[in-house]
């Protein structure tokens, strides 16, 4: 999706540099310019194509990061005052698997991550004092998760099993059930008995093997099935995860306490380090959800055309910049990538910047583009 324009904190100075008593564009301003001229250009923008939504509780608050010269210790709290909870540390879970936290200021200063799982998730709020998410907002998402401590009260249950019933699938946890949610839409019923998980974890869907890291531990809720096929197993074959038909859609209900480890240490480990649980479901969300497969190590995103898609990539590796030196680019690390069609039938393939066309590997129904460091690249993609 492209920006309709872009406000620096430090303007002008990014943009211009003084000379002979005027002003002329600064090496960030001629790329900004360039920018700004591609996007006049471009014939069409689309639509953002974001078919995962993330639903967050109204009050759920972001933690207050204090001064990172204090080996990146965060301040955290809610709204600047509460102490996080676990289920908090579920929200950050998630949103630094999506958008991985890289600490390392000795080589680059608050750089943008490449991401296997694409900019392709919207955040909502299904329960604001102005009232329950309307039906017609939800049913935009293919995809919808449910993270943190919502307060699930009976009109939003309504809403939620709504939204399943007319062909969306719902992650759940089981910390997140309450009374407003019948055994027949779980799929199975929850015992309230807690365990550690055991030994690897594998998936009844591809039967790839999750490795758990030794140094946490696991807890997980009992469930008594009923009518919900299992997804995601451990050693012992209990339960992780389940996926329960209902109407047209899906409730995929997982017993892994907030899908984090219980640890004195979960801010670090949410942040900084692999979630296993929420990488395997938002590899399947991206999988399922996506008309194609980005194949390489990129941030990318989709909007949808009349006539087409738009593919944006974006390279966020090889560039090196620190206040106050010059850029150093490493040519060694640019994405070579690979886009995956599937079931799409494209008529013509261009690079929108260099106006360039692209081939197809009919055999694959693929092509392949290679993303510079630091460089972005557009991509049509005509049916």
């Amino acid at each position: 999706m492209f920006t309709s324009f872009v406000q620096h904190e430090c303007w002008p100075w990014s943009y211009c540099k003084p000379k002979g008593g005027f002003w002329e564009l600064a090496t960030h301003g001629k790329v900004m310019k360039e920018w700004y001229a591609f996007t006049r250009k471009c014939p069409e923008r689309g639509i953002g194509y974001t078919p995962v939504a993330l639903l967050l509780p109204f009050s759920h608050g972001q933690a207050n990061w204090g001064s990172f010269s204090h080996g990146y210790t965060p301040w955290e709290t809610v709204w600047g005052f509460l102490p996080y909870e676990r289920a908090d540390y579920m929200i950050d879970g998630f949103m630094y698997t999506i958008v991985p936290f890289h600490p390392n200021l000795n080589k680059e200063l608050g750089r943008l991550c490449n991401s296997p799982y694409g900019d392709i998730y919207d955040v909502l709020l299904p329960n604001p004092p102005s009232g329950t998410i309307p039906l017609r907002t939800l049913n935009n998402y293919k995809v919808a998760c449910l993270l943190g401590n919502l307060n699930i009260d009976k009109p939003l249950a309504k809403r939620l099993m709504e939204y399943v019933k007319e062909g969306g699938t719902l992650l759940l946890n089981v910390k997140q059930v309450n009374k407003h949610f019948p055994v027949s839409f779980l799929g199975a019923k929850p015992s309230s008995k807690v365990y550690s998980v055991e030994g690897k974890v594998k998936s009844l869907i591809n039967n790839e093997k999750i490795t758990l890291s030794d140094n946490y531990e696991y807890k997980y809720e009992q469930i008594e099935i009923n009518g919900a096929k299992p997804i995601l197993v451990d050693s012992k074959n209990n339960v992780l995860a389940c996926v329960n038909r209902y109407g047209k859609g899906n409730l995929i209900l997982t017993t892994v306490d907030y899908l984090i480890p219980k640890t004195t240490n979960i801010g670090f480990v949410c942040r900084e380090e692999e979630n296993p649980f929420i990488s395997f479901l938002l590899r399947q969300f991206t999988e399922e959800a996506l008309p194609l497969e980005v194949k390489g190590d990129i941030e990318y995103g989709l909007n949808k055309l009349k006539d087409g898609w738009l593919i944006y990539l974006i390279n966020n590796k090889g560039i090196y910049k620190l206040p106050r030196k010059p850029q150093r680019l490493n040519p060694e690390e640019t994405a070579k990538v690979e886009i995956v069609l599937k079931d799409i039938k494209s008529k013509e393939i261009t690079e929108l910047r260099e106006d360039k066309k692209l081939s197809l590997n009919k055999e694959r129904n693929s092509f392949f583009i290679e993303v510079g460091p630091g460089d972005i690249k557009v991509v049509k993609i005509k049916l």
